[in-house]
Parts: structure tokens; C-alpha cells; sequence
């Protein structure tokens, strides 16, 4: 068995202020419990998780071929959403937090025709933090590194286009 510590928010404490560009997981005030899962439990849920991610890469890969944006921008979402709620399960809040991100600043393109390039990198490279997160690794990822300010960059046509920062 591997024992695991998770964090217990206390919603009855106001939330710290935090900027999404640093924003640190371990942000609320909190109260320490354990929950113990088996090998076999946990190694199920990275496999899971891993596929989940795999999706998510290849759909946003897949932009770049010409892929019908609005099939592609729902895959990458489920993948994200259920990757958030598996964690959440598995108590694993860096995980948790992270999708929560990605799937935040991935939701306003849901009424979009496309996604600037520099998005679908931020996507990939917020795929690869979450493995690594997976990994045991901690990640502190920039919410805001690719990030275009300019929403002219959206084509009606859709698909992905270049956007300059």
C-alpha cells in the first residue's frame, strides 16, 4: 500500500489573493488527513490519466493537419475535465489544480471557430507538466507563457492560425 496526504480546504476561510501566473497549489488554508490506495489502484489511475493526456495531445496535434476545430476542441476538453475529476478522486490536488487551469483558459474557445498556435503549444506544454506531475515531479507551470492578448489572431475561417505576442 502507498499512503498518500492530501489537503482538506477549509471553505469557511476567505481564499488568498494569488496571480494565475504563479499561482502555487498548495494556496488555501488546510487541514491534514491520509488516505491510503493500492498499487494496483494507483497504477490504474496513471494509466488512465496518461491516456486521457494522450488524447488530448494527439486532438491538439491534429489542429496543425487541419482537423474540424470544434471535434478536436471537445476531445482536449473531456480529456482535461476527466483528468480533473480522477484526480480529485485519487486526492492528488496538484493534478487536480493543474487540469483545472488548462481546462479554465481552454473554455472560452468553446464558441470559437479556431485557436491561435501559441495556445495549442501552451496546451502541449501544460500535457507535458501534467506527466511529469503524474511523475512525482513538482511543477510550477506559467498559465499566462503563450498566451496571445490579441483576439483579432482567431480567424472566422477556424483551425489554428499564427499569433504574434
Amino acid at each position: 500500500m502507498v499512503e498518500f496526504t492530501f489537503q482538506l480546504i477549509k471553505f469557511d476561510q476567505p481564499t488568498p489573493k494569488t496571480s494565475v501566473e504563479s499561482r502555487h497549489i498548495n494556496q488555501f488554508e488546510v487541514s491534514r488527513r491520509s488516505m491510503s490506495f493500492s498499487d494496483q489502484e494507483i497504477e490504474e489511475f496513471k494509466t488512465e490519466a496518461i491516456e486521457l493526456l494522450d488524447v488530448a495531445e494527439k486532438s491538439l496535434l491534429a489542429l496543425d493537419l487541419g482537423s474540424e476545430f470544434k471535434l478536436t476542441y471537445d476531445a482536449v476538453f473531456r480529456s482535461f475535465h476527466n483528468l480533473k475529476g480522477a484526480a480529485g478522486m485519487m486526492e492528488m490536488q496538484r493534478l487536480q489544480a493543474h487540469t483545472h487551469e488548462l481546462e479554465s483558459i481552454l473554455m472560452p474557445f468553446k464558441d470559437r471557430n479556431g485557436m491561435p498556435k501559441n495556445y495549442v503549444s501552451f496546451f502541449l506544454n501544460g500535457i507535458d507538466a501534467s506527466r511529469s506531475i503524474l511523475d512525482g515531479n513538482d511543477v510550477h507551470f506559467n498559465y499566462q507563457g503563450y498566451l496571445a492578448t490579441d483576439e483579432s489572431s482567431v480567424e472566422a475561417d477556424g483551425g489554428i492560425q499564427e499569433s504574434i505576442l
